[in-house]
């Protein structure tokens, strides 16, 4: 929660519009707290919880639509591999978080079956999104991220 309003409170316009659209074209599955968790869990799980975990409660909130519980369970693992690793946090890459924030975007918020494209419209909708939680990323990678998840289509699988 926390996340969601500090992140809204301090985006700038086009952030906002772009998440407002998300809202508008997708409706309830495109709603701002869904969108928001699935860009936290990407941000703070990177390299911390397992990326399929999160795709899985993408998949999972859909049916579900339980995001407290969603949370702890993110909460629990992101914790679990934190306690195992008390002297050096595991770092993950950035294009590892933004494929995670992508795919579960794609997921949850847009409803894409598993290896589907993003069109070119979500793909202007998701970039100032994306660079504002990830200012570290380049507009190279945050465009290779978006194009890239057809490719992806059997990176969550077991």
């Amino acid at each position: 929660p926390e996340f969601c309003r500090s992140a809204f409170d301090s985006a700038a316009a086009p952030v906002r519009d772009a998440v407002v659209e998300m809202e508008r074209r997708y409706g309830k599955l495109g709603q701002s707290r869904w969108l928001y968790m699935m860009l936290w869990m990407a941000k703070h799980g990177n390299g911390l919880v397992p990326p399929r975990n999160i795709i899985v409660a993408a998949k999972r909130l859909r049916v579900t639509q339980d995001v407290e519980i969603e949370m702890d369970r993110f909460e629990q693992m992101r914790d679990a591999t934190l306690a195992k690793f008390r002297m050096m946090r595991p770092q993950g890459s950035v294009s590892d978080a933004l494929d995670v924030a992508v795919d579960g975007i794609a997921t949850l918020c847009m409803g894409l079956a598993e290896g589907g494209a993003v069109s070119d419209a979500d793909e202007a909708m998701l970039v100032p999104i994306l660079g504002w939680v990830f200012p570290e990323a380049s507009s190279q990678q945050l465009e290779a991220s978006i194009r890239g998840r057809p490719g992806r289509v059997s990176a969550y699988t077991s």
